[in-house]
């Protein structure tokens, strides 16, 4: 015959049992609380990375239209050369 546990017993295991579910629900949340500040500190230097990013991708283009000039220049030189 199986033995009955007291209500008192019962009742104290359910107290015990849900605070330490809402414990462990409290801990979660403040572990994705700190995860989302992260996240939006992340995304903030992903910004700020992109934005100092942009004037070097300009400056590269530059660089490139002034490499093609330099290059046209020197086979506009060979052939004044050739010529003399």
């Amino acid at each position: 015959m199986k033995k009955l546990v007291p209500h008192e017993k019962l009742n104290e295991f359910i107290d015990t049992l849900g605070a330490s579910v809402g414990s462990m629900i409290a801990d979660i949340k403040r572990g994705v609380e700190k995860l989302d500040g992260r996240i939006g500190e992340s995304e903030a230097t992903i910004t700020t990375l992109s934005q100092k990013i942009d004037p070097l991708h300009d400056l590269e283009a530059r660089i490139t239209k002034l490499e093609s000039y330099h290059q046209v220049d020197e086979q506009d030189l060979g052939e004044d050369t050739q010529a003399v």
